[in-house]
């Protein structure tokens, strides 16, 4: 799996999760998903992260973000 050293212990469980998916897949939900945490993290109590923070307000937040300035979260 593509975690790294500093992925926190639920995204290395969530790479574990995806099996035998497609290496490149599987690097591109990693990718996206350190791209939300890191962006929750800016947000106003985003930090220390927890599965807790990953609401449907967050998520609905981090995508206008994304569609609207064509960044990442």
């Amino acid at each position: 799996m593509p975690t790294r050293s500093d992925d926190s212990r639920s995204l290395q469980e969530f790479a574990a999760s995806l099996g035998a998916r497609d290496p490149k897949t599987v690097a591109t939900y990693l990718t996206t998903v350190r791209d939300f945490v890191a962006w929750l993290a800016l947000q106003p109590g985003g930090t220390p992260f927890h599965l807790g923070l990953v609401t449907e307000t967050a998520v609905r937040g981090c995508f206008i973000r994304v569609s609207g300035k064509k960044e990442d979260c």
